[in-house]
């Protein structure tokens, strides 16, 4: 280093806390790495030892630093520190959904993503439909951000030409399966969970699945294709019916399709297990077969995708579902995981992050 500064006037702790966490900044020092004794850096930068060990101080304090009593002091191996203050601009799903619980999960899953990049010091800004809509005030939102987070629905004809001239990263959340599209990407996996509830119809001795869920939604055409996939490939044995579909999303968000579906399940000549690829589907089959007379568990066997009522929704007092959990709190740790490093590393290769959604929860439905 440069020992020109110790000839200018004395530098004060915060100055060198500044100057130290520079240095270690540009010249990219990994997580670990030692730094030089409290004496050696007040002879580099001429100060006293005590205003060099109070400089050190205030970087452990905010976690670039940290000492081994014995050893000396070390660079942090996280990386948020890096990032405290970017400007993330965050697109979350902008249902318009009248029903209150599906309101409610949105509101969860997506309050949870942004108090996670609050907590890892980002300055979070909601991009809103006007913005994605007028190329002229999404340019400028996009010129102030440092990375952007966005929903699938976000990626249209028209902002794709914009985001793909956007030089900072970009991560694509809340997509069904990995997209095509030149962006990073966190999405969950299905497949582990999917293949347990495979599995589990066929230790429960059921020989006959029908799967239901919507026909037009882009959402539950993969579900049920993975689903109809996996039983053809491990459990042959198992005969599949035709799906059973509403043709479209009705404003309840899925109870009422549900429910529907739950009549012309009435009307087939037996009683196949069922696989829900969403709980606000279950729910409203469970109303009508119930309401008919027929008691889950015994009469009919339903696996469902989501676990809804572990976060307080849906039309019982205690959960009965047995369901695949979707793992939103593991997307939201590999999301700021991801982030962090992109902010603090950039790649020219497009990074895709698959989160198992494994854990598959037993309840009265089967």
């Amino acid at each position: 280093m440069r020992n020109e500064i110790s000839e200018q006037k004395r530098l004060r702790v915060p100055d060198l806390a500044n100057l130290l966490r520079e240095m270690i900044e540009e010249q990219q020092f990994p997580g670990d790495a030692p730094m030089d004794s409290t004496r050696r850096l007040a002879a580099r930068y001429g100060v006293s030892p005590v205003t060099a060990n109070r400089a050190i101080n205030e970087l452990v304090n905010k976690r670039i630093l940290y000492r081994v009593p014995g050893k000396g002091t070390f660079v942090s191996g996280s990386r948020s520190w890096r990032n405290v203050g970017a400007r993330i601009s965050f697109y979350p799903y902008q249902g318009n959904s009248p029903n209150k619980d599906y309101d409610l999960l949105v509101g969860l899953h997506f309050q949870t993503t942004c108090n996670l990049l609050k907590q890892n010091g980002y300055d979070i800004s909601i991009i809103s439909d006007i913005e994605r809509n007028d190329p002229a005030i999404l340019k400028r939102t996009l010129s102030s951000s440092d990375a952007l987070i966005l929903n699938k629905e976000f990626v249209t004809p028209k902002t794709l030409p914009l985001l793909c001239s956007y030089p900072c990263p970009i991560i694509l959340i809340d997509s069904p399966f990995v997209s095509d599209n030149p962006f990073h990407q966190v999405v969950a996996d299905l497949f582990p969970g999917f293949r347990k509830a495979a599995d589990y119809f066929a230790e429960l001795g059921v020989r006959e699945v029908v799967i239901a869920g919507i026909a037009n939604t882009e959402t539950h055409q993969f579900r049920r294709r993975l689903f109809r996939r996996i039983m053809s490939v491990f459990h042959p044995e198992i005969a599949l019916c035709e799906d059973l579909t509403h043709e479209y999303l009705l404003n309840n968000y899925g109870e009422e399709c549900g429910r529907r579906i739950a009549r012309n399940y009435l009307e087939l000549p037996r009683r196949p297990g069922i696989f829900s690829v969403s709980d606000y589907i279950s729910f409203g089959m469970l109303d009508v077969l119930e309401g008919a007379g027929l008691c889950a568990g015994k009469d009919f066997k339903l696996i469902s995708f989501d676990n809804l009522e572990i976060r307080g929704i849906g039309p019982y007092p205690e959960p009965r579902l047995t369901t695949i959990e979707y793992p939103y709190d593991s997307l939201g740790r590999e999301l700021i995981a991801m982030l962090s490093e992109l902010l603090a590393a950039r790649t020219a290769n497009t990074r895709i992050i698959r989160t198992p959604a494994d854990n598959l929860i037993i309840r009265s439905t089967t």
